[in-house]
């Protein structure tokens, strides 16, 4: 498996430089098991990781309080 999880972690890091190349401006880890092999450290545009984020939206409606914006493109690279 880990031989597995090396090889996602380095197609996400050479789509993610392709694509910054094209113009985008920052990448959605979309689904569960992404995160645990990549993360912003190994990507060179801002990352969302939906999994994260669904997680801070369910505590902030919880201790109702307003809830960050997945907009904000340095939001998975500020510290916690």
């Amino acid at each position: 498996m880990e031989y597995s999880v090396r090889t996602l972690a380095f197609a996400i890091t050479r789509s993610s430089y392709r694509m910054k190349v094209r113009g985008c401006d920052s990448v959605i880890l979309g689904c569960t098991e992404i995160p645990c092999s990549s993360g912003p450290d190994d990507c060179p545009l801002p990352v969302l990781d939906s999994t994260r984020l669904l997680a801070r939206a369910a505590v902030d409606a919880a201790l109702q309080r307003p809830a960050a914006t997945a907009l904000d493109p340095d939001i998975e690279r500020r510290p916690q």
